[in-house]
């Protein structure tokens, strides 16, 4: 993992707009990637765009890819990486990455030992001394003696009882009570006049 030389370009993209208005991002990377493997003297195969970089040259959709971009170039383990100039590479922040994790690693087992102290600490029971704690289970018949099971059936929830109103009889039919006609006549009041 020699670092190699690191060169810094600018791009021209120019040609990319004289394609397909629908073709022109993808233009650029190819451009990018001929452009790399002319001054670099590598394969395409060998070549690998940074995510910054295919950002920017996507950001404004397929139709309208920069006009020019710059760009640094790296060889890492037989591999071209084109990168934005002023981004890191993503080799380079894997290596940030591993590093800060061993860093931790390293400090993890100091600080481990510290807060469990080995009274605490659970130990584990042999399989042998588990098996004797547990209750033996019965031994099934095999499955050709026994009928398929059935899948457990739904309770049926008591439907609540509907109720029927008996029909309200008509206006004509409506039912009068029997009242004798000497009673009905003095309990009935005459409507007074209205003004």
């Amino acid at each position: 993992m020699a670092k190699t030389d690191e060169r810094l370009y600018v791009i021209p993209l120019t040609d990319a707009w004289k394609s397909a208005y629908k073709k022109r991002a993808k233009k650029s990377i190819s451009i990018v990637k001929a452009f790399a493997s002319r001054h670099m003297k590598k394969d395409f195969e060998d070549i690998k765009i940074g995510k910054n970089l295919n950002e920017l040259v996507w950001s404004k959709g397929i139709k309208n890819p920069p006009r020019k971009i710059k760009v640094r170039m790296q060889e890492n383990d037989g591999k071209l990486w084109v990168e934005l100039q002023g981004e890191k590479m993503l080799f380079e922040l894997e290596k940030e990455k591993k590093a800060a994790e061993e860093k931790e690693a390293q400090k993890k087992p100091k600080d481990a030992k510290k807060e469990v102290p080995k009274a605490d600490a659970v130990k584990e029971e042999p399989k042998e001394q588990k098996a004797a704690k547990t209750p033996a289970k019965k031994e099934e018949p095999p499955a050709k003696d026994v009928p398929k099971a059935k899948a457990p059936e739904k309770k049926e929830e008591p439907k609540a009882e509907v109720v029927k109103e008996e029909p309200k009889p008509k206006k004509a039919e409506t039912i009068k009570k029997e009242v004798p006609k000497a009673a009905a006549k003095k309990e009935t009041p005459k409507a007074a006049p209205k003004k």
